[in-house]
């Protein structure tokens, strides 16, 4: 029996003529914090909205699990910081960029 959807949903399927090229747009990658939340390119690693007048900063944090690297704000970085707070084993915090770089640096990676 023929199988309609997974035909539709397969682009190198060509018994369609609505299949096309045009189907195969490159599309960007969108931007992942590594606990894998998605995000705009305008948000810290914790999802608050960066301004220009914003300092951001460089949150590691180390766990039995592993090592994650987080781009925040201050703010971001305390509650992060009690998030992991049984887990935590070392954590240090370093300046990255003023807010105004940091979007546009993002915006060039993962921006529309």
């Amino acid at each position: 029996m023929f199988d309609y959807d997974s035909a539709m949903a397969d682009p190198d399927n060509h018994s369609f003529i609505n299949v096309s090229e045009s189907a195969k747009e490159t599309v960007k990658e969108s931007r992942k914090n590594d606990l894998g939340q998605s995000l705009e390119y305008f948000q810290d690693d914790n999802g608050v909205t960066v301004a220009y007048s914003d300092t951001v900063y460089r949150l590691s944090i180390q766990t039995e699990l592993g090592r994650m690297h987080f781009l925040v704000l201050f703010e971001s970085a305390q509650e992060l910081l009690d998030e992991f707070q049984k887990e935590l084993l070392e954590a240090s915090l370093n300046k990255y960029s003023d807010g105004k770089a940091f979007i546009k640096e993002m915006e060039e990676i993962f921006g529309e």
